[in-house]
């Protein structure tokens, strides 16, 4: 499952990652906020990605984690 994030006002908006299965994280593929686009930083489902202001970000879910 890929999850992409929007963010069209200037302000930080903060989105609750959805819990699809028992067990999975989330592994974002790509922030255009971030320094480092390309991180790889790993999140909990159900915890709040906070996305800056006119970005974007592609996220993967990693399922058994």
């Amino acid at each position: 499952n890929f999850l992409v994030l929007f963010n069209a006002h200037y302000e930080k908006i903060d989105f609750v990652l959805p819990q699809l299965r028992s067990s999975s994280e989330w592994w974002t593929v790509l922030d255009t906020s971030a320094v480092d686009p390309f991180d790889g930083r790993h999140m909990a489902a159900g915890s709040l990605y906070p996305l800056q202001g006119r970005s974007l970000a592609l996220l993967t879910e990693v399922a058994g984690v």
